[in-house]
């Protein structure tokens, strides 16, 4: 059985950085300075208390190779906003043979490094060992892990906190027509799966959740978004996030980018380039929403 790793991160794919930061600034988040990597792209991190998400954009396009291509300005040509899940790694070489074990179709490791300035003023350098892989069957999303060899380099207190009180990602939503045909495999080669009402979901460390729905599913689940999903191919729609700040929200954000949602709120996609975000108390846990 695949043990369950931790969720690290989620990419948002952003024309460029500076729109992406203007969004989500908007919405009570606290984005890092820009940094950039020597791939051609840059971002920035809105960092929680053991999950981020990082906003990605192309900065020097003359850089990318051809995966760099596929996982930036080919996805945001069809589909801008959520793109790729990361989970945390301790040895990059096991995670590579791991995946290709379990048929995983594309693996490929690399390892970077990019300068960072420290809320003090220091340098550093984040030091990452990354395991991606790739699909072919479902191109608009990735699955990766991400070993950081210098962790103080990214979790900095004066990073983790945030106007809007969240505090951690806790669940991640992938809309698909067959979550169990679609997933199963790929999902599996990363976390144990659970059979949901609706589909399927990979158990994460602290019970965190990336959960396989259909498209009816989504909507149902969300209807006060008043939006319809659709999936002709397997994309990442949505993030559940849990914040001690919900009451203040509904005052402190744009009313136009919001929906109430039982005991929470919905920040629409039009808000932030293309995702669903739920923000939920912080006694919530996604098995709440995903039980079979």
């Amino acid at each position: 059985m695949t043990p369950p790793r931790a969720l690290d991160h989620v990419i948002s794919l952003h024309e460029d950085l500076a729109s992406g930061e203007a969004l989500y600034r908007a919405l009570g988040f606290s984005p890092t300075p820009v940094t950039h990597h020597p791939m051609g792209t840059g971002n920035q991190l809105i960092i929680f208390q053991s999950t981020f998400i990082e906003l990605l954009a192309v900065t020097n396009p003359d850089r990318m190779n051809a995966m760099g291509r596929r996982l930036t300005t080919d996805l945001l040509a069809e589909r801008p906003g959520l793109s790729s899940i990361a989970f945390t790694s301790t040895d990059q070489p096991a995670d590579l043979e791991a995946f290709r074990a379990a048929g995983v179709p594309e693996v490929h490791g690399f390892s970077f490094q990019r300068p960072i300035t420290l809320p003090d003023g220091r340098p550093a350098e984040a030091d990452v060992s990354v395991a991606l892989t790739h699909n072919p069957a479902t191109p608009l999303l990735f699955f990766f892990t991400s070993h950081q060899k210098k962790p103080e380099a990214i979790w900095q207190p004066a990073w983790q906190v945030h106007d809007n009180g969240v505090q951690d990602i806790v669940e991640a939503i992938i809309v698909a027509d067959a979550p169990k045909a679609d997933l199963s495999a790929y999902l599996g080669a990363f976390l144990p799966l659970e059979e949901t009402a609706d589909g399927i979901a990979g158990v994460a460390a602290h019970g965190y959740r990336i959960t396989v729905m259909t498209p009816s599913a989504f909507t149902e689940r969300f209807s006060a978004a008043g939006i319809r999903a659709e999936a002709k191919r397997p994309y990442v729609a949505a993030l559940v996030l849990i914040t001690d700040r919900l009451a203040a929200l509904q005052t402190a954000l744009p009313a136009n980018a919001l929906a109430p949602d039982g005991d929470g709120l919905l920040v629409l996609p039009s808000a932030t380039g293309g995702a669903l975000l739920s923000f939920r108390p912080l006694a919530y846990h996604p098995s709440q929403s995903t039980r079979a």
